[in-house]
């Protein structure tokens, strides 16, 4: 499903952090797309990772300059 990736044979398993998938059927983690720059995912929220808007856009004043950043609502 949408949101995780599943290896053949193996179990689902949901996009790593800083990362989403908006389609069906990747098998791999490399496949999952990365937030894009200016952008964080924040861990332990209700995240789907299904879409690009599940990275949340850092705050004013702060920027995030790397792309699939995948720590905790690190903006700089």
């Amino acid at each position: 499903p949408k949101g995780s990736y599943c290896p053949s044979g193996t179990v689902m398993e949901q996009c790593p952090l800083g990362t989403y998938n908006d389609v069906v059927g990747i098998q791999s983690a490399e496949s999952c797309k990365a937030c894009p720059k200016g952008t964080v995912m924040m861990n332990g929220t209700n995240t789907s990772r299904t879409k690009e808007s599940d990275c949340i856009v850092c705050p004013k004043g702060k920027y995030m300059d790397e792309i699939g950043y995948n720590k905790d609502n690190e903006c700089k």
